[in-house]
């Protein structure tokens, strides 16, 4: 009998310790895993024209424009310049076209888009499907 009792004890202890991790420890998995979404999130934008001022210390010229970069932990990153036309309609399929020159000013803060990635939506479904 006093075998029986420990194991419902153990059983009941078990049960409660499963609780608390359900409870305590899930969410801020979660939370991370959120964190980590918000940050990706963030490195895709669009990058756009800049009209004013700009911080000319992290400014670069190319052919194709003045692009402003972020400067983070004394690193100056340049993202999503763009080195040639975007391959739409006439040039799809074709060899990459030189950007054109340009002499506006422009961020340089996010990622380009990469022809490799669709959203879910977007694919093209096969009639076999």
């Amino acid at each position: 009998m006093k075998i029986v009792k420990k194991l419902f004890y153990i059983r009941v202890a078990y049960a409660f310790v499963m609780i608390a991790i359900t409870f305590y420890l899930l969410p801020s998995i979660a939370f991370a895993a959120n964190d980590v979404h918000t940050e990706m999130q963030a490195l895709y934008g669009e990058n756009a024209e800049i009209d004013g001022s700009y911080d000319k210390r992290l400014a670069a010229k190319c052919y194709n424009g003045i692009f402003v970069g972020k400067e983070r932990n004394g690193v100056i990153a340049y993202k999503g310049i763009p080195y040639a036309e975007q391959p739409v309609k006439g040039l799809r399929w074709k060899s990459p076209v030189s950007a054109q020159a340009d002499d506006r000013v422009y961020e340089a803060y996010y990622f380009g888009c990469c022809n490799q990635r669709f959203p879910k939506e977007t694919l093209i479904k096969s009639p076999h499907s």
